[in-house]
């Protein structure tokens, strides 16, 4: 059974290697018993580089290996799924780009927007920093109100504003086929549709020919638009 020193050292873990960790991990509900396989060998992998037994008898601990894949989605965010069940790996499987674009929608809070040719979405780690008025997205956490926008800030002004920002930012990377480039929480951003500045974290995919950028953003410094003020 997973002791606390386990689950805090498999959250330390997940939390430090996040970026690393959604490109490894196949994230998102609905995911192939292949894909999920895979997702499960990642975990055992984790633990036990932390030297954490995730076999009993010989096989994946049925409770523990799952437990971990629990922490490790809560630390970066986003839906896990594993099976510890045999795979047939002769069953038929979706494309990778199908496989990326279908991630990419299960974890949207918001609807297709195109602009300037590229597919860009608010994801669902959106709503702690949204007003109670204005909720977008799932994911459930705490956040004080310097960093979240105040009442005005609804989906159609993300969608005059920090999606233009974020579509602008997609169109201007580089990155390969079936890939994704990132954008980090390295400070804020400072843009002509509003005043101060915002934080970004998202990615740009390719996929298909076609782009798509999912994120989620806060206000750090600002002449209004947080509930701070």
């Amino acid at each position: 059974m997973l002791t606390q020193i386990h689950k805090d050292a498999i959250k330390a873990l997940a939390t430090r290697d996040k970026i690393v960790l959604l490109q490894t991990l196949s994230t998102g509900a609905g995911r192939p018993p292949s894909v999920k396989a895979a997702n499960a060998q990642a975990i055992m992998s984790i633990m036990a580089s932390l030297n954490i037994p995730y076999q009993h008898m010989g096989k994946p601990h049925e409770t523990d290996v799952p437990k971990a894949a629990e922490i490790v989605a809560a630390a970066i965010g986003r839906v896990v799924e594993i099976t510890l069940e045999p795979v047939n790996l002769m069953a038929p499987t979706v494309s990778e780009a199908d496989r990326l674009i279908q991630e990419f929608k299960d974890n949207s809070a918001t609807p297709e927007n195109i602009i300037n040719g590229v597919d860009v979405r608010l994801d669902n780690a959106q709503k702690p920093h949204q007003s109670d008025s204005n909720p977008i997205g799932t994911r459930v956490a705490s956040k004080n109100n310097s960093s979240r926008f105040n009442d005005d800030c609804d989906l159609a002004w993300h969608q005059r504003t920090t999606m233009r920002y974020m579509a602008e930012w997609g169109a201007a990377q580089e990155v390969e086929k079936n890939k994704k480039a990132w954008h980090g929480q390295l400070g804020g951003v400072s843009y002509k549709l509003w005043p101060g500045e915002i934080a970004f974290e998202g990615f740009v995919l390719l996929a298909k020919g076609k782009r798509y950028v999912s994120y989620h953003c806060y206000p750090i410094k600002d002449t209004g638009l947080s509930l701070a003020g």
